[in-house]
């Protein structure tokens, strides 16, 4: 089993640090998913956009942080946009059948 079996979507699309942001986030998440389905106009694999991205990143360090901090000092000495949690985890949450 997972130790992410009871973690829900917005645990890791959503912004946790800021209320506003958070709200807005899945209003703006919403609005393009209802947009996309509605016309029919979405790729067969959809993929994480850069906000998205970056807000799945934000999530990973938020709740492993006490696990990842040492890691954290090499990580920075890489480039952020080359290195991420999920450039490796890529299947966190979204496992492949």
């Amino acid at each position: 089993h997972s130790t992410h079996r009871n973690v829900v979507c917005n645990d890791c699309h959503a912004p946790q640090d800021d209320f506003v942001n958070r709200w807005y986030t899945k209003a703006l998440s919403g609005w393009n998913h209802s947009v996309k389905f509605t016309t029919g106009d979405f790729p067969e694999n959809i993929v994480i956009g850069e906000r998205g991205r970056h807000v799945a990143i934000n999530n990973c360090l938020h709740c492993h942080e006490p696990m990842v901090s040492t890691m954290l000092i090499t990580a920075d000495r890489h480039n952020p946009d080359d290195l991420a949690c999920i450039s490796c985890h890529v299947n966190v949450g979204h496992s492949r059948r």
